[in-house]
């Protein structure tokens, strides 16, 4: 049973005694306390106001103003300053000169990456420098492809070339003929496309031209041929001179298929092709390219076909510009220069057979140069052979086609080696 001095009274809070302090001590404590915050004050403007301290260059020294702060620096102690707009602002970076209060004019980069891992960095192409030498090199690597490649090319046949190639079988694959043409004559004019290669486009497009040039079809797209409607007075041997084609009409004839030049009907639909037409001697080669005068997106006149030649012997086929004479002649006469026998038309003996197509001198290695030509031969064996007396020889019924299709003044013959 509890003292009555041990209850606690009904009515009456709890009361809690406090020893008294020692009035010294207190004074003591109250002025330690006061000399440790005017320390710690002391210590706080120093560090507030110190080069390199304080909360504005904190928040300068973040993963991205780090980085940019990497790109603009000075080496030689110009001063910089970076500042960079918050994320949810247009993101821009205005780099400022110390000695120029205004921001550089139209001076932008995109913001850098929220987060950056080992080895990152933002793209920094467009942060200028205030000096070339300063520029840090930025190295990019070649993305990863998961998909099958093809061989790597050789030094002479490169990815450029080889993607000619890939377009123009697409295009042949989706029947798009013209625009096949255009891309395998690229391909072949191409200087890193190979001999081998070169062989092949001039195979392909000689069967491509089949179709477009020497048949009667016409394709839609194509520049070179189109469709003409007979009129009233027309006779094949007037149309080209009308149309300005630039060939003979013997070859509108073979085209077309007309047995009789004088038989046109009024209205009937023939192909025209659109000259003039030019031709290219490979003397390494014994081969002759027939070109028209259209171009390809890369400038270069678009192939027809090749003709096997014979040439000069010991090379004395002169290499150099020519431009087609005035004086090309179906079944010429000859007098042969070395023996002055002579052959008359028609003569089966005539060594220069059927066709001549004179040649003038156009550059200065051939303007003084006398008569040479192309022309025919009675000896198709002498073709890929040093035979002639320098003249350009062709099987005959070849001579005849090239015959038709290069015309005086405008065609012109290039002999190269």
């Amino acid at each position: 049973m509890s003292l009555p001095s041990q209850r606690m009274r009904t009515g009456h809070a709890p009361r809690f005694t406090v020893s008294k302090r020692n009035p010294m001590k207190h004074r003591r404590a109250r002025r330690r306390a006061i000399g440790a915050v005017l320390l710690a004050m002391l210590a706080f403007t120093v560090w507030y106001f110190w080069p390199g301290g304080g909360p504005r260059n904190a928040q300068a020294k973040t993963p991205e103003t780090a980085l940019l702060d990497q790109v603009v620096n000075d080496p030689a102690g110009e001063s910089q300053t970076v500042e960079m707009i918050a994320a949810s602002d247009t993101p821009k970076v205005e780099i400022m000169i110390a000695d120029e209060p205004k921001a550089l004019p139209g001076v932008k980069i995109a913001p850098p990456p929220p987060t950056l891992t080992m080895g990152e960095s933002p793209d920094r192409r467009d942060v200028p420098t205030t000096r070339a030498d300063t520029t840090p090199v930025r190295t990019e690597l070649a993305p990863t492809v998961d998909e099958p490649t093809e061989a790597q090319p050789t030094a002479s046949f490169t990815a450029d070339a080889g993607d000619l190639f890939r377009r123009a079988d697409l295009a042949i694959s989706q029947n798009r003929p013209v625009q096949a043409r255009e891309l395998l004559n690229r391909a072949l004019h191409d200087p890193s496309t190979s001999a081998s290669r070169q062989a092949e486009a001039r195979r392909r497009l000689t069967e491509l031209n089949e179709l477009l040039f020497f048949s009667d079809k016409v394709v839609p797209g194509d520049d070179i041929s189109r469709v003409y409607k007979v009129q009233k007075g027309d006779l094949l041997s007037t149309i080209p001179r009308k149309q300005g084609l630039e060939l003979e009409y013997g070859f509108l004839a073979r085209l077309n298929g007309i047995t009789d030049p004088r038989k046109l009907r009024l209205g009937q639909q023939i192909k025209v092709v659109q000259g003039p037409f030019h031709a290219v001697v490979y003397k390494s080669a014994f081969r002759l390219d027939l070109y028209c005068s259209e171009r390809d997106a890369a400038g270069n006149r678009l192939y027809l076909r090749s003709y096997d030649v014979g040439l000069g012997e010991y090379g004395s086929t002169p290499v150099g510009l020519w431009v087609v004479a005035d004086s090309k002649v179906v079944d010429p006469g000859w007098t042969n220069p070395r023996t002055y026998k002579t052959y008359a038309p028609s003569d089966p003996e005539n060594p220069i057979g059927d066709r001549w197509i004179g040649l003038k001198g156009a550059d200065e290695r051939t303007k003084d140069l006398p008569s040479y030509g192309i022309h025919g031969t009675i000896e198709p064996e002498s073709i890929g052979r040093e035979a002639s007396m320098g003249c350009v020889r062709m099987r005959e019924a070849d001579v005849e086609v090239v015959y038709e299709l290069l015309m005086p003044g405008v065609s012109e013959v290039l002999i190269t080696e």
